[in-house]
């Protein structure tokens, strides 16, 4: 059972990566170098369909000098092949849709492995790994896994925007199953630094659409501030702070890096109930946006989270590594997400 619940914590911290560093907020301009503004708004046309893979690496360690025997370390790879598509444009905004493709998931800690693969063949029920899972892969693990994934695979997100493109809405869960959601809501909160619910997808999908947003234009050399708000954690609620500057733009494409950090929302803030207390989270990454049709074209960032706190009065330190990685498939080639990495 233990090794059942590192399953689900594992993809708690790999779905807590996707704390968007471009959601758009008001922006505070601090600098302009270049006369020329550049376009960094979405155009959204109806009809239009692109398609995305999304790779996501993630590594933690727990760390406990008094009980050494509790230190453990856990990684999880994802690859998605995602497709957005413009149902329909109106004078208030757009309907888009975005559809989970394809599903490719490692995961691996000190008590064994589980894979899933959606675009492999079915194997057979008994001792043997399901669904494309390699046959180092612990069996029981795997079918928790892909019980708790599969239905990720053809799942939707109806995702409404505004007439800048700003998202205002998404509904739909990206095809988590409902058992694994209530049982990580119900119990997750008793893991240290994980959030009380599974991301839903609203974040990429608003990578995905609205990029870098800010005011919607800037200069080259302009840097400008995004603030988000993160409530309801077991940890408490954090603020965002995330700088973007527009480093280049030529041939249609405009470089924007990014960094920032988060921290508690009142610098007063009591420890939170789990006893734990977020000692550092910083963010940092660049994206190319395709200034001549309105999208994103690539993103990487890199998320590092550091946690201290006790547990039955034992110390315990957890560290985490996640990186992103978005890209925009050609239209014309095959669609097939990079596999995840060992």
């Amino acid at each position: 059972m233990s090794r059942i619940l590192a399953v689900f914590a594992t993809l708690m911290v790999v779905f807590a990566c996707t704390w968007a560093p471009a959601v758009a907020a008001p922006a505070a301009v601090e600098s302009l170098h270049e006369p020329e503004q550049v376009d960094l708004r979405p155009r959204l046309v109806a009809g239009q369909q692109t398609r995305y893979t999304l790779e996501t690496v993630s590594r933690s360690t727990l760390t406990c000098d008094q009980v050494p025997e509790m230190n453990g370390r856990q990684s999880m790879s994802q690859a998605l092949g995602l497709t957005l598509r413009v149902l329909e444009t109106t004078s208030d905004g757009a309907t888009l849709e975005l559809v989970y493709d394809t599903v490719r998931i490692r995961f691996e800690s000190d008590d064994g492995s589980a894979e899933f693969d959606s675009a492999a063949p079915a194997r057979p029920t008994g001792n043997r790994p399901p669904s494309g899972a390699s046959p180092q892969a612990d069996p029981e693990l795997s079918r928790a896994l892909e019980a708790m994934v599969r239905g990720m695979v053809g799942a939707k997100l109806k995702i409404q925007t505004d007439t800048g493109g700003n998202v205002v809405s998404v509904t739909g869960d990206g095809g988590i199953s409902g058992a694994a959601r209530s049982f990580i809501q119900s119990v997750g909160q008793g893991l240290p630094g994980m959030p009380s619910s599974i991301h839903s997808g609203a974040d990429t999908a608003k990578w995905l659409i609205g990029g870098t947003r800010g005011t919607g234009f800037a200069r080259v050399g302009e840097t400008w501030t995004n603030e988000d708000t993160l409530g309801g954690t077991p940890l408490g609620d954090f603020r965002m702070t995330t700088r973007h500057t527009l480093r280049s733009h030529s041939g249609g494409t405009a470089k924007v890096a990014f960094s920032g950090r988060a921290e508690a929302a009142s610098a007063a803030s009591a420890p939170s109930l789990l006893g734990f207390q977020l000692r550092g989270c910083t963010h940092e990454g660049s994206y190319e946006w395709d200034t001549a049709r309105g999208m994103l074209s690539s993103m990487e960032t890199d998320m590092r989270v550091s946690l201290e706190g006790t547990m039955t009065g034992v110390a315990l330190r957890h560290e985490s590594v996640n990186t992103v990685k978005v890209r925009r498939v050609d239209e014309r080639r095959s669609v097939q997400p990079p596999r995840p990495r060992p």
